[in-house]
C-alpha cells in the first residue's frame, strides 16, 4: 500500500472531531476552483503556509511530520508511569509494510496501533488518547 502525503478528508474530519486543534494542520484539501474540479467534486491537497487562513469548504490536513510534532505528544502519563511515544515498522510474510505506534514504558507498550497507512496509525492513537483523556485517565507531559 502506498502511504498517504497527508490525512484524506474522512480522517481530517476524524481529527477534528477528537479536538485536535486545526491550527496544527500543515495542509489543507481545497474546495474546487476550477469548472473540472467542481463537476468531479474534487478537492486539491495543497500545503498551508503560516497563518494562512482557510476558506469556507476548506478542510485541515496533517502530514504525519505534523501529526508526530504537533499533536501527539512525546510522552504521557498512564497511571504513575510515564510513557514515550515510539513508531515502529515490521514486514508481513508477502513484504508489505505495518507501521505501529505505542506508548511504551520502557521496552513495555501501554497501548499499540497499527496500520499500513502510519497516518492512520497515527489516528487511532490520538482517537485512544481523546478517549481517555476525557475520562481523566491520562496525562500529557
Amino acid at each position: 500500500m502506498k502511504a498517504l502525503t497527508a490525512s484524506n478528508i474522512y480522517q481530517s474530519n476524524r481529527l477534528i472531531c477528537y479536538g485536535v486543534d486545526t491550527n496544527t494542520a500543515d495542509m489543507f484539501w481545497q474546495v474546487p476552483v476550477t469548472v473540472s474540479q467542481k463537476r468531479q467534486g474534487e478537492h486539491i491537497l495543497l500545503i498551508r503556509h503560516g497563518e494562512y487562513e482557510l476558506y469556507p469548504g476548506d478542510i485541515p490536513a496533517w502530514s504525519l511530520s505534523a501529526l508526530l510534532t504537533s499533536v501527539l505528544p512525546a510522552r504521557v502519563e498512564i497511571g504513575s508511569l510515564k510513557a514515550e511515544l515510539r513508531l515502529s515498522t515490521r514486514l508481513t510474510d508477502n513484504g508489505n509494510c505495518i507501521w505501529g505506534i505505542s506508548y511504551q514504558f520502557g521496552e513495555t507498550p501501554m497501548c499499540y496501533h497499527e496500520s499500513a497507512d502510519p497516518i492512520q496509525a497515527c489516528i487511532e492513537m490520538i482517537e485512544w488518547l481523546a478517549k481517555h483523556r476525557r475520562a481523566d485517565k491520562i496525562y500529557f507531559l
